[in-house]
């Protein structure tokens, strides 16, 4: 990834696109089901042939809307950090987990939802991660004998930035609350997979933004409310690798 220098480098040091390997990171806080929670995440950033770059610190703050609840029945729960690789790029990643009601049989609504907030302690430059999984086990009416979840992804932010699904990926949608990322697929992509992908990288400087997941299955009925899911509806997606610009020390 290209990308602008965060400072001006001193003499010899030098500027340089850095990847935060989420397997590296060091989590703090305390998950919840209901309630709100932060988590603080640091990272040591250490590029191929630079030295460590100093450790940076940011929080994600999750919230909960509607009937939305956090689920850390499957895989690693959520805002944890993955046992195994997502995306295709050799490398794990954040997971968020939910379930619409306490046993995943509640019909999703607009109203239920998780919003994550991110907030850097400096403007990062050039950063760029992707989101991962972006599928749906949700057939469209008549035939929606299939009911379990409906992957729906948007990006809230201060910050202009692009986003690019990558070759094999079939989401689509401009990341907006009333346009998310979605699958246009029925079906269960592999989580190590590009089938369910988003690539986003931001064209300014940034210090926060927020990613609102939900079940976007009431989108397939015309009332605008689904039936209940016949399946528990527990949803995941992935966020990973985190790459930004930032000075080296010499």
């Amino acid at each position: 990834m290209s990308a602008l220098p965060a400072t001006a480098a001193s003499p010899g040091c030098t500027s340089s696109t850095v990847a935060l390997n989420w397997g590296l990171a060091v989590l703090g806080g305390t998950r919840q089901l209901t309630d709100p929670f932060t988590r603080t995440i640091s990272f040591t950033p250490q590029p191929a042939g630079t030295k460590p770059g100093t450790t940076i610190t940011f929080t994600a703050l999750h919230e909960w809307a509607g009937n939305m609840r956090g689920d850390n029945d499957t895989l690693q729960g959520n805002a944890a950090v993955t046992t195994f690789n997502v995306g295709g790029i050799g490398e794990v990643g954040y997971g968020l987990l939910q379930r619409v009601g306490q046993n995943g049989k509640t019909a999703p609504t607009a109203a239920d939802y998780q919003t994550v907030t991110f907030t850097f302690p400096e403007p990062l430059h050039g950063l760029s991660f992707s989101i991962t999984d972006i599928d749906r086990t949700w057939s469209a009416p008549p035939n929606d004998t299939n009911r379990d979840f409906f992957d729906a992804v948007a990006l809230i932010s201060p910050t202009p930035y692009t986003a690019v699904a990558p070759s094999g990926s079939k989401v689509i949608g401009s990341g907006t609350t009333a346009d998310p990322w979605r699958n246009q697929q029925d079906g269960n992509v592999d989580e190590d997979g590009p089938g369910g992908q988003i690539d986003i990288t931001f064209t300014a400087p940034v210090t926060t933004f927020t990613i609102r997941y939900w079940n976007y299955a009431y989108s397939l009925y015309g009332s605008g409310v689904a039936k209940a899911p016949n399946t528990d509806s527990n949803q995941a997606v992935f966020l990973t690798r985190f790459q930004f610009a930032r000075e080296i020390p010499c």
